[in-house]
């Protein structure tokens, strides 16, 4: 395969690496110095951009690599602003291996590394990026542990990341989708977009906004209903008209383009819409699952890190370490998932990495019972408080009753026993205790106990209401053995301890942020997961960078200094000064982690 390989080096590039100040534990540090071990051949040597076009060899992907990661080394940038910098920083083509003069990598030589990265490694079915991530951690968590740094305490949490594209509200998303459906319907049919909008009797295709164009008064409900049902009459019409003829296009991209286009607008309908009495569509006073957001990154959900802030995207679900800040491994989903779910996939990761993980910090969120009983499936001690439901009332809560599981007992705050058990009626049928009403009616606690209206008297006199014809009837959760084991490890004071230092974690979150993850800088859910692992990995080369240079400079400080003889000093400047005239000849082998040792080449 032809690659582009730099002219020998000038006595420009020999003046510029002597003049250039490289600080050592940095991220351009370590390129300089191990560029071609932190990215090996075993991942790199399938790259084939390039092969087969006359006079254009492919860029070294060690250098493009080296460019993606000082991208992201910085808080961020978009491709364009990082070919600008490769072009005229000389520290970041001392970084890539290029020479002070030259060309430099395109914006469309950045988008073909990324696509290269999301695609199958051929040896092992993980995507490249997973590989490379991987490789990176696997580096940064041998060097913190041959610095003999504290073992590792695992953590994982999740941060939101918002989404890239335009949130729209359900008026918008009717009226820009059918706009870009006619656009696209006009590109397809090879007519103007005018003679579209006629067909389908649609003027708003034209128009340059859509609330705009419908001029009404929204806090109207009778024109905001008129105009909500005449923009659905449009769409259903268009929608109808593209369907029946989209099997007759022959471009396949087109072709697809509406298809989905069509597909969203229908859901926007059935999702945000509901027909009134009179037959006319409102906008519906609920919430849907997985409601679409954005027309543009049809993926990202509305999703909530606390009760009062929201947020439309994607949630970044990070594990790692809280001691080194090392990160193991990524994952993004949709900002409308739960925190919990993609957590025992994180810890099977971690595992098949060989990285022993027996013990994890997390929050409330990954508490409940499912989330416990799947870690526990892999071995994993989850640290985390226990989900209650116990409100402050004067009434007794369910977690005041004793149940002996075994012996299937419950006991009331009085002391009574019940055997006596039935299974409730719904979807999911669930256990319930029964206490007699008599038994009920002569404790002194059942004012705490039942729920009972106050007696009151009447104007003769009598007193009005009934007594309760039934006990008390408790319901358990088809997990409440679970749930009660885990209140009761909760309670111990060394596990509340312990649990104490999970805010150290947030650490990872924020390094992630610093970085640029709070904002993804492409559409859909894999350029975001992409983004994410290019900043996790980003993250981790730093500690690596920090953990070589503390080595090496405890290592010079540990020789035995020795007063240099007349003799050896020549030697020495002779040595440099033929170094200096010595011709470039082809770049040697990067130098090998003093760390760590080389890993396998397949």
């Amino acid at each position: 395969m032809p690659v582009y390989r730099p002219k020998q080096r000038s006595f420009l590039d020999l003046q510029r690496e002597e003049r250039l100040d490289v600080q050592q534990g940095t991220v351009v540090w370590l390129l300089v110095r191990y560029r071609e071990m932190i990215f090996p051949q075993w991942l790199t040597r399938a790259w084939r951009r390039g092969e087969g076009r006359r006079g254009r060899p492919a860029w070294p992907i060690e250098a493009l690599l080296a460019l993606v990661v000082l991208r992201w080394s910085e808080g961020g940038m978009s491709r364009v602003s990082a070919c600008r910098r490769a072009a005229t920083d000389s520290m970041w083509r001392y970084a890539m291996g290029l020479p002070v003069e030259g060309r430099t990598p395109t914006e469309k030589t950045l988008r073909e590394v990324e696509a290269w990265l999301l695609e199958e490694h051929e040896e092992s079915g993980l995507s490249r990026k997973q590989m490379l991530f991987e490789h990176v951690a696997h580096l940064a968590l041998w060097s913190v542990s041959a610095r003999g740094l504290a073992p590792p305490r695992w953590f994982m949490d999740s941060t939101p990341m918002w989404c890239f594209g335009a949130v729209l509200d359900t008026v918008r998303l009717l009226g820009d989708g059918l706009r870009r459906l006619g656009r696209a319907w006009a590109r397809a049919t090879d007519q103007p977009l005018a003679s579209v909008a006629q067909s389908w009797d649609a003027p708003l295709l034209l128009a340059r906004s859509t609330k705009g164009w419908l001029r009404i008064d929204w806090h109207d409900p009778e024109a905001r209903s008129t105009a909500i049902s005449g923009l659905v009459a449009v769409v259903l019409r268009a929608v109808e008209d593209v369907k029946g003829e989209l099997p007759q296009i022959g471009d396949t991209w087109v072709r697809e383009e509406a298809g989905r286009l069509c597909e969203l607008l229908l859901r926007v309908i059935e999702q945000d819409l509901v027909k009134d009495r009179k037959g006319r569509w409102n906008i519906a006073e609920r919430v849907a699952r997985n409601r679409l957001v954005s027309l543009s990154d049809p993926e990202a959900g509305h999703g909530h890190k606390t009760r009062s802030e929201s947020f439309w995207g994607y949630k970044i679900n990070v594990l790692g370490d809280l001691e080194s800040g090392v990160i193991a491994a990524l994952s993004v989903t949709p900002g409308n998932g739960h925190d919990a779910a993609p957590g025992h996939e994180l810890v099977a990761r971690v595992q098949q990495m060989r990285i022993d993980l027996r013990r994890i910090l997390a929050d409330t969120a990954y508490g409940g019972i499912e989330s416990r009983l799947q870690l526990r499936s892999h071995g994993v001690d989850l640290v985390a408080p226990a989900p209650t439901h116990k409100r402050p009332s004067k009434m007794f809560s369910k977690n005041d009753f004793d149940i002996d599981f075994k012996e299937g007992v419950a006991i009331c705050p009085n002391g009574v026993k019940s055997s006596e058990r039935e299974t409730t009626r719904g979807k999911e049928p669930k256990t319930a205790f029964r206490w007699a009403a008599p038994v009920c009616a002569e404790c002194p606690m059942r004012q705490q106990c039942l729920r009972v209206r106050r007696p009151k008297t009447s104007k003769n006199g009598k007193s009005m209401g009934r007594p309760p014809k039934a006990g008390k009837r408790l319901v358990l959760e088809p997990l409440e053995r679970e749930l009660r084991e885990a209140r009761a490890e909760w309670a111990d004071p060394a596990r509340r301890e312990e649990y104490r230092d999970r805010s150290i974690g947030e650490r990872l979150n924020a390094a992630l942020v610093q970085h640029g993850a709070r904002s993804a800088r492409s559409r859909g859910r894999p350029a975001a997961d992409l983004q994410a692992h290019l900043i996790g990995m980003t993250v981790n080369l730093g500690i690596l960078a920090r953990n070589l240079a503390a080595t090496e400079a405890a290592a010079r400080h540990a020789r035995p200094t020795r007063r240099p003889t007349a003799g050896a000093s020549r030697r020495r400047a002779a040595a440099a000064a033929a170094d200096r005239r010595r011709p470039a000849g082809p770049p040697g082998r990067a130098p090998q982690l003093p760390l760590l040792p080389s890993p396998a080449r397949s």
